[in-house]
């Protein structure tokens, strides 16, 4: 069965439950990218100006240290990470 015809199977407050999910991510997904971009700011002086070298010898080893995230992350919010 495709999916639209799922949906229209929904009982009138699961479409309704399923609306404010689909809400409340999408200003999740908006919030994420707001806060974004002083993050590669901040990612971006950090490596450019080699601050991470007071306690790493590569920016890779900082990033991963102290925000716990991978390279894919990084570079998406950091293209030159």
């Amino acid at each position: 069965m495709p999916a639209t015809e799922d949906k229209d199977i929904l009982l009138p407050m699961r479409k309704r439950k399923l609306a404010d999910l689909e809400a409340s991510m999408e200003i999740l997904v908006e919030d994420i990218w707001t806060k974004a971009t002083p993050i590669a700011g901040a990612l971006r002086t950090i490596q450019t100006k080699k601050l991470y070298k007071a306690n790493y010898k590569s920016f890779a080893t900082y990033r991963g240290n102290t925000l716990g995230q991978t390279p894919s992350w990084a570079f998406k919010v950091h293209p030159q990470s």
